[in-house]
């Protein structure tokens, strides 16, 4: 292997593109390019050694292998293209830059295509500059060098002379490099000049002619002219039903009319979503379809819209939940109410500790049945059925996480093949908590719809332990936290992992970003020496409890102020506080459902069913105290 491979395909050549398309740190990926160049399995990392991979999750790991597996073999094939150009006497400065600017393997396909033609003279030699320079434009957005890629394409498109296709990949260049330096109201017309060559080019050209013709419709959205851009999306799913953006473009087709006021027209692009393409995107059409119509107080047409979802048996259990509980309440709407309460009961069948199920809770609580819902949550008595260990290896490892030797512990795991539920007792009993979440999301959501009752408490305690428990509980009556509230936080951010980093740099088992940890130590006069600080626990959690009871507070306290400091905690004050303002008067269900940032929402309820676990698990006082409360109305922000 030669140097210039060598160096190319050294970790730290390789990390920063595969870090920025799958959104993860390029620290954590230089550490696992090495750890798989080593041998390792993805598999094994997880479960095994997420202290040395940044905690990422196997799906994670497993798509850094697949890229990095792709980038060795184009890195092949780039030096087996070059060995060829060298051969024949033609790597100039030109075919050099291109050579190393390309990113994708129809570069390299191009490029040797192009190569192919050089030595040509009079106008084969000015077509064979155009689509040099074409290839250099498409290089340079590859790279993120989006100004010279519209600089490219500019004086490109004034010499004159390209064909339809060489138009129609020039205009897209263009269009998608203003549409990343976030222009994208300025970026719709290059789109549609785009569009109309990409059609002349013909069949070769469909698919940039369709992801054109998108990305336009986004442009009139980004410039307010909601109705062009609902046009748009539409006329997209019905000339081109069968592309994988018509589901898409329907979506976007009716947040665009319900931003142009046309509620109807809406309506109508959601259930074409809904009916005509029963894919990834159904859930999401159905989702704003049903906000859509709760809003508007037609209930009718929202217990439709769920019986027919769930005639289909849904696979997702908290999905399934989530429309048991809201056929509840369009039953209650429509005045019957002994329905609404078996509906709601419903809820907490397929998922009896996540967030529709405290949300059932809560309705049953006000119609007087709680005690009929708690007796859903209690499951079946009996003594906990702990998972047998057998083996040396197994009682080894179960020793050795006693100790405290939790490295050694592991190794013992991986070396009798021990997984699953026996796994995560012996790495939660060495306090390898990252590695037995880890362990825990590999198991699938099959376990969560049997409640924790005696014989199965164990499982719900080993998928919520409570690490670093002194600090939390002397820190949430401190700061006037809700009870447990800390540890779903935790759960989620960092899976109680101390030394992450997120991509976008925060920090920690609460992930903090720097500038907002260093705003709440001044404000509380607590010294941060360093960024590298926040991953110690104690100052995390410290700082991240005071955050949330800060937060908590600004919404007036109580369980229902929780719904919107865990929302501000991921998406930040001003962004709720924006949501308040257009919708504070909905019912408080309704408004978290209606959250526009899907990250956010998710986020939200996510947190919201966790921090329901904790306290059914580790509360005090009776059931019904230990259950959080969310009410219907709405909190707002405290004066």
């Amino acid at each position: 292997m030669d140097a210039d491979i060598s160096a190319a395909l050294a970790p730290e050549a390789l990390a920063p593109p595969i870090a920025r398309d799958l959104g993860l740190s390029e620290g954590s990926v230089v550490g696992v390019l090495r750890l798989l160049a080593a041998g390792a399995q993805p598999a094994f990392l997880a479960r095994f050694r997420p202290e040395r991979t940044g905690s990422l999750t196997l799906r994670d790991l497993e798509r850094v292998q697949a890229r990095a597996a792709q980038a060795v073999a184009f890195e092949f094939k780039r030096a087996q293209l070059r060995q060829e150009i060298v051969a024949k006497g033609r790597l100039d400065e030109e075919a050099a830059e291109l050579l190393g600017t390309a990113r994708h393997p129809a570069e390299l396909d191009d490029l040797r295509l192009l190569m192919r033609k050089r030595g040509k003279k009079g106008a084969a030699a000015k077509a064979y500059a155009r689509e040099l320079e074409l290839l250099r434009a498409e290089a340079m957005l590859a790279r993120h060098r989006y100004a010279t890629a519209v600089k490219t394409v500019d004086a490109l498109l004034g010499g004159g002379k390209l064909d339809a296709d060489q138009r129609c990949r020039a205009y897209f260049v263009k269009g998608s490099a203003i549409f990343k330096q976030r222009r994208r109201a300025d970026a719709r017309e290059p789109f549609e000049r785009a569009a109309e060559a990409c059609a002349k080019a013909g069949a070769a050209q469909q698919t940039l002619q369709v992801k054109s013709r998108y990305q336009a419709a986004r442009g009139w959205y980004a410039a307010g002219k909601y109705a062009q851009a609902g046009k748009a999306f539409e006329a997209i799913a019905r000339e081109h039903p069968k592309h994988s953006y018509a589901d898409d473009a329907l979506v976007l087709a009716g947040e665009s009319w319900e931003s142009h006021g046309d509620a109807d027209r809406a309506a109508q692009a959601y259930r074409r979503a809904l009916d005509d393409h029963p894919g990834d995107m159904a859930d999401e059409a159905r989702r704003r379809l049903l906000v859509m119509r709760f809003a508007a107080g037609r209930d009718d047409d929202a217990l439709t819209i769920i019986d027919r979802a769930l005639a289909t048996k849904l696979a997702h259990p908290v999905e399934r939940s989530k429309l048991h509980y809201f056929r509840g309440r369009a039953l209650d709407r429509l005045g019957r109410a002994d329905e609404a309460s078996e509906a709601w009961l419903a809820a907490l069948e397929d998922a009896p500790l996540a967030y529709p199920a405290l949300q059932a809770l809560s309705r049953l609580r006000e119609r007087g049945r709680l005690p009929d819902g708690l007796a859903r949550l209690k499951g079946a008595d009996g003594e906990p059925q702990l998972p047998a260990l057998r083996g040396e290896a197994a009682r080894r490892a179960t020793l050795l996480a006693r100790l405290g030797l939790g490295d050694e512990a592991r190794d013992e795991l991986e070396h009798g093949r021990i997984d699953g539920w026996p796994a995560i007792v012996v790495l939660n009993q060495a306090g390898l908590h990252p590695a037995a979440q880890i362990e825990l999301a590999d198991l699938g959501l099959g376990w969560r719809s049997t409640p924790p009752g005696g014989a199965n408490r164990w499982r719900w305690e080993g998928a919520h332990p409570r690490p670093f428990a002194e600090i939390i509980a002397a820190g949430e009556p401190e700061h006037e936290v809700p009870a447990l509230l800390t540890y779903a936080i935790m759960q989620t951010e960092s899976r109680f992992d101390p030394g992450v980093t997120s991509f976008a740099g925060a920090k920690g088992l609460v992930q903090l970003m720097p500038k907002t940890a260093r705003g709440l130590a001044q404000r509380a006069g607590v010294r941060i020496d360093g960024d590298a600080a926040l991953h110690d626990p104690a100052l995390n959690l410290d700082l991240g409890m005071r955050y949330l009871g800060q937060l908590t507070a600004r919404y007036g306290g109580g369980d229902g102020a929780v719904a919107l400091a865990i929302p501000s905690y991921n998406a930040g004050e001003g962004s709720v506080d924006r949501w308040l303002g257009e919708r504070g008067d909905w019912e408080l269900d309704l408004f978290l459902e209606a959250i526009p940032y899907d990250e956010t929402r998710r986020y939200t309820q996510s947190v919201l069913g966790r921090w329901m676990a904790y306290r059914w698990l580790y509360g005090e006082g009776e059931p019904e105290a230990r259950l959080p409360y969310l009410p219907l109305v709405t909190p707002h922000k405290s004066q």
